[in-house]
């Protein structure tokens, strides 16, 4: 079967309550079935981590927020 890709969207780029709880979601994804992919509105610390966790990281930089 073909694995899916899940793309997870997160505004803030600080590691606070919401990115742990992405980060564990993506951790416990069947890797079997899925792809957890990341996109990061802005820049931080919690891109850089979701990489050191092999997590395929997008960054998209912001001018304004949503």
């Amino acid at each position: 079967m073909k694995k899916l890709k899940v793309l997870q969207v997160i505004g803030g780029g600080e590691i606070g309550g919401a990115e742990r709880h992405l980060l564990t979601l993506m951790r416990l994804m069947d890797r079997e079935r899925f792809i957890p992919e990341l996109l990061c509105l802005c820049r931080g610390p919690f891109a850089p981590q979701c990489r050191r966790e092999g997590i395929t990281t997008h960054e998209v930089i912001m001018r304004h927020k949503l």
